[in-house]
């Protein structure tokens, strides 16, 4: 294979490059509660029986620093598809794990934990064993309410009764906002409210630390963990919501000034989805993933493909929002994605539907930087979207380029069209690119030739 070390130009070329090397970015705040209470005064802890109710109390108990609430031993809540069965965690909470500590969780459609407009919340030592999983078709035809079944048509409607019964209503109960008719929480889409995490809106000040998400061992990928944490807008706390409220602050927040710090996802399918501010993912370890797929690996994407390619990371936000709530200061820092693929590909040969690839990182942000990643996914490295003040250093990535027919480059540059604000300030430093295909018929990075492209900069090396 021939190494080629070269620069790299991406539309228009500024003869100045701006490199962005430390943000100061907002930290959580560390504050001790005492006592340290075990959630063996309210659960079973034989990891057999519901202990949902008994944690949900013990959670409920812990806020506003009331003690610190320790998981040491294991348990076993039952959630599945009922929007009634979501466990929330309010301000002012601490939750640690001993090392017999353990949660199982079996959400579908709904969240297993929910913060909402919350803040100053510690997390640390979690392991969540995850023994769920997505239907094939989203159309289930119903969901459960408080263990009644409820039918109900279109596309996933657990997670729509969610977000329109459950969480609307304990918005408007805890956090005093009216939402008119016609209005209700924030909607993020169908794929969202099924993380394990799911943080919306003013959450603010949240530490995860030392956290394992896991499937059971030897689980096949048809159960994997369908989002592992969800960023998702909301409205703020004291407002009255009308069909003009503008999707602007201070109107509307996105969750802010968290810290990710010493992750392990194992069997997932997205790991972080949506958009945050002031935000740290470090010290991030991910080992297997896979796309949505039925044990057979059949209907790659859901039928229909209602599931989109999934990623390690994916931090976006829509352009018809205002620029207040787009992606900024974020780092991601010590990052590896092991690569380890399960189950079948999407897109196969003569596939006339073509979702796109399960790519490490699609990414969209401001004054924000990507620093010592390293992806060995074979679907590829990033999906750089619309970014400005954006840099990279100390990137490590290998793909193969005939993983999926050769249809996909190791980097794209794929924003474009009416809504396209262009790529700005966007720098890449000290990168090794790597093709493992026996050759290389897909350039390794694809872009856009747009006049409002300015000063990007490759120093990059490819190998190929």
């Amino acid at each position: 294979m021939a190494k080629i070390s070269r620069n790299i130009n991406l539309g228009i070329i500024m003869s100045i490059v701006v490199f962005f090397n430390t943000y100061s970015i907002a930290a959580t705040t560390e504050y001790n509660a005492s006592p340290i209470i075990s959630i063996q005064k309210w659960a079973k802890c034989d990891g057999i029986s519901d202990d949902l109710d008994n944690l949900t109390k013990a959670i409920n108990l812990a806020k506003n620093n009331s003690f610190t609430l320790e998981i040491d031993c294991p348990l076993k809540i039952k959630i599945g598809m009922d929007i009634a069965k979501p466990i929330f965690i309010e301000s002012d909470t601490q939750i640690i794990f001993s090392k017999k500590g353990s949660i199982q969780v079996d959400n579908v459609f709904v969240p297993a934990f929910v913060i909402a407009n919350s803040s100053n919340i510690i997390l640390k030592n979690w392991k969540i064993i995850y023994s769920g999983g997505l239907p094939i078709d989203d159309k289930t035809n119903e969901y459960i309410n408080n263990g009644k079944v409820i039918t109900s048509s279109g596309h996933a409607p657990p997670a729509n009764a969610f977000n329109n019964v459950t969480l609307s209503n304990w918005l408007m109960n805890k956090k005093n906002i009216k939402f008119n008719p016609d209005t209700h929480s924030f909607w993020s889409g169908t794929i969202d409210p099924a993380a394990i995490f799911y943080i919306k809106g003013d959450s603010a000040n949240l530490t995860f630390q030392n956290t394992n998400l896991e499937v059971q061992i030897n689980v096949s990928m048809d159960k994997f963990i369908p989002v592992a944490f969800a960023l998702i807008p909301d409205y703020v706390s004291n407002q009255i919501v009308t069909t003009t409220t503008p999707i602007a602050k201070p109107y509307v927040e996105v969750p802010h000034d968290i810290i990710f710090d010493g992750i392990s996802l194992d069997g997932y399918y997205f790991g972080w989805h949506g958009s945050t501010q002031h935000t740290t993912f470090k010290n991030i370890n991910a080992y297997r993933y896979s796309v949505l797929q039925d044990i057979n690996k059949n209907n790659i994407g859901g039928i229909g493909k209602w599931f989109p390619p999934p990623h390690l990371f994916y931090l976006n936000y829509q352009n018809y929002w205002d620029n207040s709530l787009y992606n900024k200061y974020l780092i991601l820092t010590t990052i590896i994605d092991n690569g380890i693929r399960e189950g079948g590909v999407e897109d196969q040969l003569g596939d006339q539907h073509i979702a796109g690839n399960a790519n490490s990182l699609k990414i969209q942000a401001n004054k924000s930087q990507i620093n010592r990643y390293t992806s060995l996914r074979p679907d590829g490295f990033a999906d750089v979207m619309s970014s400005q003040d954006l840099s990279f250093t100390h990137i490590n990535a290998t793909y193969d380029s005939s993983f999926i027919n050769y249809l996909f480059p190791i980097l794209r540059f794929p924003c474009k069209g009416e809504l396209y604000t262009g790529y700005q300030n966007v720098t890449f430093n000290d990168m090794i690119l790597k093709d493992l295909a026996a050759s290389t018929t897909q350039p390794p990075i694809s872009g856009n030739y747009d006049e409002r492209n300015q000063g990007i900069h490759f120093n990059a090396t490819i190998i190929s």
